[in-house]
């Protein structure tokens, strides 16, 4: 009987789905909707009836509806939901990152205050750092050791890099690398160093980092693993002394909200 009922169920939802992409095709918007609608009360069509109704709201150009309807589709583990929300919805989509950033650095209230004070990080704050390569590679031998090469071609992944950092969070730049944007927790701290437990966003977990820091220069120390990594030294700088291509790039960054966690 169970098997039966499975047959019965398996063959509804196929059946609406069927109707859906014929209505679609014809362009019966409103009959393609109602038989995708029909499709997600069905348990074993759920997911494909939220991601054929994205796919319709994507069709008469209702983002804001397929973006609902494509998330409802991923978090039943639709597995083209995804790449579908990343090609067509990112205004929808930074919007909820944005407001999820918001609700745990309101988690972060107290932490918040605790960074405010700290010594060494308040040298820090409110400024662009950029990096210093000569300072860099004087400070880690271990790129002393390297062929001049194998030296340049190493310091090329960080070349561009720029840090940002308040009390309520920081944020690194590498050109050609996704943004690390992220709120802190002071550890410990000592006269020029500090170790914080970072949460970077869009993470479910947090990994411990070590800042350093003077009136003339910033550092993120520890950068790789064990004896390969490296102490990268940063410098103050205001936006304009920056690149006209980093400077475009963070006044991009400021007009999508991308930096206001820092405020």
């Amino acid at each position: 009987l169970e098997i039966g009922l499975d047959a019965v169920f398996e063959a509804r939802w196929r059946l609406h789905q069927k109707q859906g992409e014929l209505a679609l095709e014809l362009k019966m918007y409103d009959e393609a909707e109602a038989a995708f609608k029909n499709m997600t009360r069905e348990t074993q069509g759920e997911a494909e009836g939220y991601y054929q109704l994205g796919i319709l709201y994507l069709r008469q150009g209702d983002i804001e509806n397929a973006y609902k309807a494509l998330k409802e589709a991923e978090e039943n583990l639709h597995e083209l939901a995804e790449e579908m929300i990343e090609a067509h919805c990112q205004k929808f989509l930074k919007a909820d990152m944005r407001l999820e950033e918001k609700e745990i650095q309101a988690g972060y209230e107290d932490e918040i205050i605790l960074n405010a004070k700290s010594a060494v990080l308040s040298k820090a704050f409110g400024k662009y750092w950029k990096l210093d390569e000569p300072t860099t590679v004087d400070k880690n031998k271990i790129l002393a050791q390297l062929p001049p090469e194998m030296k340049e071609q190493l310091m090329k992944v960080f070349k561009g890099m720029v840090v940002k950092i308040t009390a309520k969070g920081f944020l690194i730049f590498n050109p050609g690398k996704d943004d690390t944007r992220a709120v802190y927790s002071i550890i410990s701290e000592n006269e020029d160093t500090a170790v914080v437990d970072a949460l970077p966003f869009g993470r479910s977990s947090s990994n411990e980092m070590s800042f350093k820091a003077g009136d003339s220069f910033f550092a993120l120390c520890g950068i790789g693993s064990g004896k390969s990594s490296l102490d990268l030294y940063f410098v103050p700088c205001s936006l304009d002394q920056l690149s006209p291509n980093v400077q475009q790039n963070f006044k991009e960054k400021e007009a999508r909200g991308e930096m206001d966690f820092l405020n």
